[in-house]
């Protein structure tokens, strides 16, 4: 069963990160100089002549992420109305709602009226007088000026609207079309965020601890896995382009692989529905404790809880992030990489780290060392690893095969250890003795949708801070050095002064279902490695027993 939830969050992880690889690039604006056939591909040119800028690309993420939030948040309270086995067919099923937006992205051949693109008139063709001979009547282009008139390839005058950098972006028409674009695309992200939230609740039925550990540990590797399978085939550019250019069947593919794993979980979850949280109806309310949303957020723990895993969400996402490559290319003086792939390559070194950090680091949820000592090292390694990540960018560069391999080394490093710290966070919950097994969903809920609010936040603030420069002096290619470096800073800081919060969490105790068992007050030291053997016969209680 929970193999099947986090088979369901791998498909949204390849489909979320399928569809940003399909991006492609903007139309461009075709004038009597243009001296080349255009070629059009992803769904990125249906809506835009020129790219509208950082911040406005950044925020329709922060827009999705915030969404992805507030789904997270009201998961635990959907088990909790309609009972588990619904709670997640309709999280599965919003992601199969977003097919719309195949249709909105797609220019149906030049018919449809919310894209740019439109099959070429033989008026409009006889204007491009450097392409003209390549062009057929009725081939698919995008916007076209003339002097001062604008027009669309069918010859329809219209008006551009500018973006904040100053460019003209497109139509009021692509630009409502590129809305309804971002709306059905987000219950994609809704619904899939919320899958890795309803793992816990298989978690938290299971009778051994060791399992606990192990399966908590092991959720990441549906958003690594995922991320590696669609990073890999892009370092191939003829993947890249076949992909860019047949976008929508891609697309339809993967959503329909999505509808067959929700028919699979119907069937298959029919049968051990009862031992999963049940809806609470007026008798089974009288028969049990009905765990309050609003009196778990109330909780001191709860919030310190957010805190540290607001801070590992920013840990674990903002390397994956185009801010922070940038952020990167700007420290090291280079305006590319050494390679083109780098991103892509930075993306799966820092996700295969998980490798390192679930065989080397997270047996240690396994113990039963007290939790808080083992926190403060992991968050300032982190720190360090990162400075260590820009110094080496500052002084070798990206833009050189040394600077780049030891950047992409202590990626992959700081990667274990990043990965290594969400596993001790998500077992936590299980560990705090005011917390029931009948409220993990909503505590998870909660952990999932705040630490997205709080990687929003950060994301606003840095995308602010690089672009910054660019915005100040009006000039598109200023340097974004200083911004670089505040993200930067901001980042780090926040990895040392969670160290604060880290002190106030309660004590982590051994429990068998809801009974405190005995507290874990045994204090790790940094010489004390022998969890990294843990096996079937090392378990957490093996201390105990002695």
């Amino acid at each position: 069963m929970w193999g099947l939830v986090l088979l369901g969050y791998v498909l949204f992880v390849i489909e979320w990160f399928v569809i940003d690889f399909i991006r492609g690039s903007a139309a461009s604006l075709l004038t009597e100089q243009t001296s080349a056939v255009p070629q059009y591909g992803g769904w990125f040119s249906s809506f835009f002549v020129a790219d509208a800028g950082f911040i406005p690309g950044q925020a329709t993420n922060w827009t999705i992420t915030l969404l992805r939030a507030v789904g997270s948040i009201l998961c635990g309270v959907m088990v909790v109305k309609f009972g588990y086995r619904h709670a997640v067919m309709i999280m599965m099923g919003l992601m199969c709602v977003c097919f719309p937006f195949l249709i909105i992205g797609s220019p149906l051949g030049g018919h449809n009226e919310l894209t740019l693109l439109r099959p070429a008139s033989s008026e409009v063709i006889s204007k491009l007088t450097k392409i003209s001979s390549s062009l057929q009547q009725g081939q698919l282009l995008g916007p076209v000026q003339v002097g001062s008139q604008t027009m669309l390839a069918d010859g329809t005058p219209v008006s551009l609207i500018k973006g904040i950098n100053g460019n003209e972006i497109g139509t009021s028409a692509s630009m409502t079309g590129y809305a309804f674009f971002i709306i059905f695309r987000s219950t994609i992200a809704i619904g899939g965020t919320t899958l890795i939230a309803y793992a816990q609740p298989i978690i938290a039925s299971l009778s051994s601890n060791r399992k606990k550990s192990i399966l908590s540990n092991a959720n990441f590797w549906g958003f690594n896995v995922g991320l590696v399978i669609v990073a890999a085939p892009f370092l191939i550019p003829g993947v890249g382009r076949f992909a860019t250019a047949n976008w929508v069947w891609v697309v339809t593919f993967m959503i329909l692989l999505v509808f067959a794993m929700l028919l699979v979980f119907a069937w298959f979850e029919k049968k051990v529905d009862h031992m999963l949280p049940q809806k609470q109806s007026k008798t089974n309310q009288s028969l049990s404790v009905r765990p309050s949303a609003l009196s778990i957020l109330k909780r001191k723990t709860t919030w310190k809880l957010l805190a540290i895993a607001g801070v590992g969400t920013i840990l674990l996402i903002n390397p994956l992030t185009q801010t922070w490559f940038n952020s990167l290319l700007a420290i090291s003086g280079a305006k590319k990489a050494i390679i083109p792939t780098a991103r892509p390559i930075l993306l799966i070194l820092w996700v295969m780290g998980y490798l390192l950090g679930y065989f080397l680091l997270s047996p240690f949820n396994k113990t039963i060392y007290d939790k808080k000592r083992w926190l403060h090292f992991i968050f300032t390694a982190n720190a360090v690893l990162v400075l260590l990540i820009v110094i080496f960018a500052a002084t070798l560069g990206l833009n050189t095969v040394v600077g780049f391999t030891f950047v992409g080394i202590f990626t992959f490093i700081a990667g274990g250890f990043g990965w290594s710290l969400g596993s001790s966070i998500l077992i936590l919950p299980y560990e705090y003795k005011e917390y029931k097994r009948n409220e993990v969903s909503i505590i998870f809920g909660y952990v999932w949708g705040f630490a997205y609010v709080f990687y929003s936040i950060f994301d606003i603030i840095t995308s602010v801070f690089l672009d910054a420069p660019r915005i100040a002096t009006g000039n598109t290619s200023a340097n974004i050095l200083p911004g670089a470096i505040a993200a930067i800073v901001l980042f780090v800081s926040l990895l040392l002064v969670i160290n604060w919060v880290i002190i106030y969490l309660p004590s982590s105790w051994i429990k068998n279902g809801d009974e405190c068992v005995s507290e874990m007050t045994k204090k790790w030291r940094i010489t004390q490695w022998q969890f990294v053997i843990a096996n079937k016969a090392k378990n957490r209680y093996a201390d105990l027993l002695k």
